[in-house]
């Protein structure tokens, strides 16, 4: 694995423990359905984007999660966040398999915090 690839995962990494910090004051993030009788939309979406994973749907379910992203719901930050660093653990062939790639996981990434209005400077020194 090259220098990039290596540097692209410390980032993703760092940004998902400084949002867990900064906005769920917590040392990390992992989407968890509380109450299985009651789903909740965000519920239903993580439900959905894990099944498209397991699929090795990458790309749909990206394309899911922006589609049906709330801004106004830090529970969809969470799903986004546990997806990219869900997806960050493939290793190299199998993102290529995906047709998928770590910079695409990185910007990704920084697309949703920018959405939700996270200041991403924040992470210049990941």
């Amino acid at each position: 694995m090259g220098y990039t690839q290596d540097w692209l995962i410390r980032q993703i990494e760092g940004i998902g423990r400084c949002v867990a910090k900064l906005i769920f004051k917590t040392s990390s993030i992992e989407y968890e359905i509380h109450d299985k009788d009651n789903y909740s939309q965000a519920d239903k979406l993580y439900e959905e984007i894990h099944s498209l994973i397991s699929q090795h749907k990458i790309c749909e379910a990206e394309n899911l999660l922006f589609k049906t992203l709330d801004e106004s719901n830090l529970d969809y930050l969470k799903v986004a966040v546990d997806f990219y660093q869900t997806i960050s653990k493939f290793s190299e062939n199998q993102l290529e398999e995906c047709n998928f790639s770590r910079e695409e996981i990185f910007e990704g990434l920084q697309d949703i915090l920018k959405i939700y209005n996270v200041p991403i400077s924040n992470f210049d020194l990941i």
